[in-house]
């Protein structure tokens, strides 16, 4: 019931660990990474995010990673993160999207004094939208981090190009 409910429901409380288990995998190697209606991330992302401006609280689980076998998979703490969508206040806009809120903004700013935003568009779900000043510290504090500029998501993401 933590996991799954609609917009009116009261929303259930997650519990206290989840166990993740990770197929084919040998290691960790990430501190973010998006699950459906879920972010899991490192407590270091988490704690790293929250001084940015990240805010919300949706609910998370301490998440426990393994592989099929039930072996753990690290050592360093793990969130399961809830993400509600309809609780997003956006604080985002998209100028390009005036009329049509369905296609991908290649424009996009905000009033907010946050470099951390998340999206109330479908579009941008599953993602951050991070200040430009917040680009370099996120390149040097975490290895490997998948940037994108909006133009760059809409290419890897629009699957409208996939009846084209």
């Amino acid at each position: 019931p933590w996991s799954w409910f609609v917009k009116g429901q009261e929303i259930p409380p997650m519990p206290e660990k989840v166990y993740v288990c990770l197929k084919k995998a040998r290691g960790v190697t990430f501190d973010f990474l998006p699950y459906n209606d879920f972010f899991i991330m490192s407590a270091r992302f988490l704690e790293f995010i929250k001084k940015y401006g990240f805010d919300h609280d949706f609910g998370m689980s301490k998440a426990i990673i393994v592989n099929t076998k039930g072996e753990l998979l690290t050592n360093e703490v793990y969130y399961l993160v809830r993400i509600v969508d309809w609780e997003i206040q956006d604080e985002i806009v998209y100028p390009d999207l005036a009329l049509d809120e369905d296609d991908f903004s290649l424009e996009a700013y905000t009033n907010s004094d946050k470099d951390i935003l998340l999206s109330s568009n479908h579009n941008y779900s599953g993602a951050f939208m991070v200040s430009e000043n917040l680009k370099g510290k996120l390149l040097e504090k975490f290895s490997l981090p998948f940037l994108y500029s909006l133009e760059e998501w809409k290419e890897l993401n629009n699957l409208d190009f996939y009846w084209d």
